[in-house]
């Protein structure tokens, strides 16, 4: 028993007259600082008792590791002449009076380093990254700075959900690599209970973020080849994120998508990226742009807006060897313009037994989930609402690819499963690849867009119009698509799977889509089409502080020119994979 325990004292007290026990030194813990690199920092306990005093310090750095800092030991003040990275974390003190009793100074002082952006993460390690985000407070702003380093997070994650805004920015995507090799399908990623991005962002409560300048890397196997793990995604913001801004990343390597963004009132833009090779088959999109919030029979339709801010805007990307460069569904509403898109034509960087044809769409919109004849239109899941793709150029890789059948494979450049919008000035490049010899490979030519409803195989199920087709509600049109084209670059119906009850009596030329440029006698219910003007280019979101990018004023012109149609300011094609 110690001497200090309340029995021992309370039975000296009553059979010892005046024996006494000595009091533990009365501490006053040292507070915390903030510096920066190179910068000095010191911490210093206040201490009353029996002097003089002793002093042991520690630092309990942000891996867990405690050391002794001996060469404090004789002072009230430790000091860190000029502080690195391996200083941040937190200090507390033992002082030892002249009579052997000590006490401990809680709560322990925390280190942190901070430059003239924001606090800096001890390394990139995802324990050194949370302890960056918990420095800012609940309901507060700040940056968190990543230091250049390869980290791998293991089966590590991280979910963002109580800042006003945060901005999480790396050293540079060549600098700042995280790779979460543990990724795996072990449950319902898709709810929302159950993330599965490396940094997941949840803006329920109005948050604004952002993200740049980091390389997140999804599980591959010890030659490189994709996992065929189910579900595993980069980057993920959820919840109706409003004018978040992601840039400068690259995001590669994972099988369910590079980039997500749920919630059916979304906007924000994502530019200057490169996010390649997110594929998996059935799955693999470079950014999956989903209005569903977790209500699997969420009904969502607003009213078409097309030219506003009130979309997703993916702009200035490369993105490469993915199932669709840009898909969407559930009532979303994107804007895809002035990207790289690419279509790499061969499994040779992938898990050969993961193959795939590469025929589906680039450029991507779903309709219904499940369609139901017996179930009325606002009772079905939805599908995209609107997609406004411009100014895009896609290719198609040079090397040759067959399909299960022995066949070249012909990726198609779009389909547009569902919703309304615009489509124009996109370029799309065949490379030395000749046009297929088998004419009904026309279907799939990756050289013009398609037009086509989910439920292609069950169109003799509905009546005119069928729930969130492409026409329902709303128009769509397509002009000045150049390049290698067939059919002038005019979109065409997708009669793969086609019961022949879909074309035309379900989606129709001159009625449900046009292969022109929206004119005054378009004009319904639905959309003032021949109004349209693009939202300006850049978006003005890349001028703003947090988030200040330097940008000319923005363009909205709808004519193709030489420097916009699809070009991107330098082409990535040697870009590292």
């Amino acid at each position: 028993m110690s001497l200090r325990h309340p029995l021992f004292l309370a039975v000296a007290s009553s059979f010892c007259g005046s024996f006494a026990v000595a009091a533990p030194p009365v501490v006053t813990p040292p507070v915390s600082v903030q510096v920066r690199l190179g910068e000095s920092a010191s911490f210093t306990v206040g201490a009353t008792g029996a002097t003089p005093f002793n002093y042991h310090w520690y630092h309990w750095a942000t891996d867990g590791t405690v050391t002794s800092i001996d060469r404090c030991d004789t002072t009230a003040t430790c000091t860190i002449a000029s502080v690195t990275q391996a200083d941040a974390g937190e200090y507390n003190v033992e002082v030892y009076d002249v009579n052997g009793e000590h006490a401990s100074a809680e709560p322990r002082a925390t280190l942190t380093i901070v430059d003239d952006e924001g606090i800096v993460a001890a390394s990139c390690s995802r324990n050194d990254v949370q302890a960056a985000i918990d420095q800012i407070p609940a309901g507060g702003s700040g940056k968190v700075l990543i230091p250049a380093g390869s980290c791998d997070w293991g089966t590590g994650l991280i979910v963002v959900d109580d800042k006003a805004s945060i901005w999480i920015k790396g050293a540079g995507r060549d600098a700042t690599t995280i790779t979460r090799s543990g990724a795996n399908d072990g449950g319902p990623v898709l709810s929302d209970n159950n993330p599965a991005a490396i940094i997941t962002f949840d803006c329920n409560d109005g948050q604004k973020v952002e993200f740049s300048d980091i390389h997140f890397k999804g599980p591959v196997d010890s030659a490189g080849h994709l996992r065929n793990e189910r579900y595993s995604r980069g980057l993920e913001l959820r919840g109706n994120c409003q004018d978040f801004k992601v840039h400068d990343a690259r995001i590669s390597k994972f099988t369910y998508a590079g980039i997500v963004v749920k919630g059916m009132d979304s906007r924000g833009v994502i530019y200057n990226n490169e996010i390649l090779d997110n594929w998996m088959n059935g799955y693999g999109y470079g950014v999956s742009i989903q209005g569903w919030t977790g209500n699997v029979n969420a009904f969502y339709w607003p009213a078409l807006d097309l030219g506003s801010a009130n979309a997703v805007y993916v702009e200035d990307n490369y993105i490469s060897g993915s199932r669709h460069s840009v898909a969407s569904n559930e009532g979303s509403r994107y804007v895809a313009r002035h990207n790289e898109m690419v279509v790499w034509r061969t499994n040779s960087e992938r898990n050969p037994a993961l193959l795939h044809t590469f025929q589906d769409g680039q450029i991507d919109a779903h309709g219904p989930y499940e369609a139901n004849a017996n179930v009325p239109w606002n009772e079905t899941q939805s599908g995209s609402r609107s997609w406004e793709v411009y100014d895009n150029l896609v290719k198609m890789t040079n090397d040759t690819y067959l399909n299960e059948n022995g066949n070249e494979a012909n990726p198609a450049a779009s389909n547009m499963r569902g919703g309304n919008g615009m489509y124009f000035c996109n370029q799309f490049d065949r490379g030395d690849r000749p046009p297929p010899a088998d004419p009904k490979a026309a279907n799939w030519l990756f050289t013009n867009p398609l037009v086509s409803w989910e439920g292609n195989d069950r169109c003799h199920e509905f009546d005119y119009p069928a729930p969130y087709q492409v026409g329902f509600q709303g128009k769509s049109f397509f002009w000045n698509n150049t390049g290698h084209v067939t059919n002038n670059g005019n979109a065409s119906p997708n009669t793969y799977m086609d019961d022949e009850t879909c074309y035309p009596r379900l989606i129709a030329e001159d009625r449900d889509y046009f292969n022109r440029a929206p004119q005054a006698q378009d004009d319904d219910q639905w959309g003032a089409y021949s109004q349209y003007q693009p939202y300006p280019y850049p978006h003005p979101l890349r001028h703003e502080l947090i988030f200040a990018d330097g940008f000319d004023s923005g363009d909205n012109s709808l004519e193709c020119s030489a420097g916009r149609n699809g070009r991107p300011t330098a082409s990535r094609a040697s870009v590292a994979r």
